[in-house]
């Protein structure tokens, strides 16, 4: 994933603002159509061959990125990344979870998924350093590089095996319809609805930084504010020192977890991002740039609790399914906020400060609102706990 950093760059090459916004509703539109099958054929048909899918996807997005100069191309690249990481979705935490519970160590899931997210963005990292400093060259060299260690990946994925082989209940028998109906059933559960909220929430308001730091980023360079360096490469900087960042935060999650509980770590997440955007809304400076590596710390630091917890009150059966319907929810949400941005945006060739801080601005403001529902719902859970 090398051109993480250089994405909204390579795509404002081709297109207008408004058009790699639509772009970018675009996949997140794709997700949310094969989110849920994508679910289920991970929990009807096995979790390693949804992940060789899922691998075959992205190499083939790739490809189209690369030699797709127009918007209709480049949109059929996003179905098919879109199609990659909905078919990665939840299937690599179900995978991860239940390699452990075949070996009857399913205790050590959220110590492990910690340490698994820390090495995840420590890789992250890594790409994101080289796509920036290769798309500072060519942009398209970023893809390049994703192309050939996408390749990687797939021949990672055939040496996969399969977990629980011999339990025959950890493959659902269900049809498609039935299967949706037995994983909406948990949004009965109190806690479970909570969480599956609040990760729709953040979600949201992780990606709106993770989406506008480039444009913000090229504004900086016009203006002559990044030092003498390209926006490439401080992209590619910036990103890898977030993932580094965020590396930590995962590493730790379980701990801080512990220290301070499960409830004020999610809400302390939450402030943070929402503090973010607002510092990205109100000034356009290379200090604020700065303080973007710490964009991603909020979701690392959630991640592992927040799989933890779920994970047990999920059977293998639906496991999947159920991530992948969060997933989806999470990703219609921020493609319909994705749309109505490229509303409020001027249909102009080049980005402009008005525009993108408008944007962050009605993005803090439905994250306050965002927020503070899920304040006086996590009350109103816990008052209803301590009744019972």
């Amino acid at each position: 994933m090398a051109w993480l950093p250089v994405f909204f760059l390579y795509f404002s090459e081709r297109l207008t603002l408004s058009e790699v916004l639509l772009l970018e509703a675009v996949y997140y539109v794709a997700v949310v159509l094969i989110e849920v099958p994508s679910g289920y054929m991970s929990d009807r048909f096995g979790r390693c061959r949804t992940l060789l899918l899922s691998c075959l996807a992205i190499i083939a997005a790739y490809l189209f990125f690369l030699f797709s100069g127009h918007f209709s191309g480049l949109a059929v690249g996003q179905c098919l990344l879109a199609a990659g990481i909905a078919l990665r979705s939840g299937t690599d935490t179900a995978f991860h979870y239940e390699s452990l519970q075949a070996l009857n160590r399913q205790q050590e899931y959220g110590d492990r998924e910690a340490i698994a997210g820390k090495y995840g963005f420590v890789s992250t990292a890594a790409a994101a350093l080289a796509g920036g400093i290769l798309g500072s060259i060519s942009l398209a060299a970023a893809y390049w590089l994703s192309l050939i260690t996408a390749g990687i990946s797939l021949y990672v994925v055939t040496r996969f095996s399969e977990p629980h082989k011999k339990d025959d209940s950890a493959t659902s028998s269900d049809g498609f319809t039935a299967q949706l109906r037995h994983c909406i059933s948990y949004l009965k559960h109190p806690r479970i609805k909570w969480i599956f909220t609040y990760t729709v929430f953040m979600f949201a308001i992780v990606h709106i930084p993770y989406e506008l730091y480039q444009p913000y980023l090229s504004l900086l360079d016009k203006q002559n504010q990044l030092a003498g360096m390209s926006a490439p490469i401080t992209a590619g900087i910036l990103f890898a020192t977030t993932a580094l960042v965020a590396s930590l935060a995962s590493a730790y999650s379980m701990q801080w977890q512990r220290l301070i509980g499960f409830m004020p770590l999610l809400t302390v997440a939450a402030i943070i991002e929402l503090a973010i955007i607002f510092a990205m809304a109100i000034l356009l400076h290379p200090l604020i740039a700065i303080t973007l590596i710490f964009r991603s710390g909020p979701m690392a630091v959630i991640q592992a609790p927040v799989n933890a917890a779920l994970a047990p009150l999920i059977e293998n059966r639906h496991r999947a399914t159920f991530l992948s319907i969060k997933s989806l929810a999470s990703r219609l949400t921020f493609a319909i906020l994705l749309l109505v941005f490229s509303l409020l945006t001027t249909d102009g060739h080049s980005t402009d400060w008005n525009d993108l801080s408008l944007l962050l601005r009605v993005s803090v403001a439905v994250g306050v609102v965002g927020l503070v529902y899920l304040y006086f719902d996590a009350r109103k859970l816990t008052d209803e706990t301590a009744a019972g």
